[in-house]
């Protein structure tokens, strides 16, 4: 896994306050650790919602509320689709998922295994409380990852 924080992709499952506001607390580090701006800290910090990965483009054509428009990236570069969590860990590859949507088992163990391809050491973060809402468990990242 790569040891500074600027050169992670990571992938938010959840775009409410809480998420938004720990993905800000990571630019803002970024931000810190690096001497970049805050703004080209968001470059590699992803959201999804209920809609699918957060991007200009849907910006454009739904004009998302104003919390999540920092976080709406360029996603020209990747073919698609971005309708699920699957789609997007195996579009975006990113190095660090992190669960802030209260929807339990939406990280599948294809999406962990995704993870484990694409990382020597995938990093899952499935923060959503109580603990019956995780996207999954400490033990099913465990196992399906090895």
């Amino acid at each position: 896994a790569p040891s500074k924080l600027r050169d992670h992709r990571i992938v938010f499952l959840g775009a409410g306050e809480a998420g938004i506001g720990i993905g800000s607390l990571i630019a803002y580090a970024i931000h810190e650790e690096d001497g970049i701006s805050v703004e080209e800290a968001r470059k590699n910090i992803w959201f999804m919602d209920s809609k699918g990965l957060i991007t200009e483009k849907r910006n454009k054509s739904e004009k998302l509320p104003h919390h999540k428009q920092e976080f709406a990236h360029d996603a020209s570069a990747y073919e698609g689709p971005f309708g699920t969590m699957e789609d997007v860990v195996r579009q975006l590859k990113p190095t660090m998922i992190v669960g802030v949507s209260a929807q339990p088992g939406k990280f599948t163990q294809a999406v962990c295994e995704l993870m484990a391809e694409n990382n020597e050491v995938p990093i899952i973060f499935a923060l959503s409380n109580p603990t019956h809402k995780c996207e999954c468990t400490a033990q099913q990242a465990y196992d399906w990852t090895n």
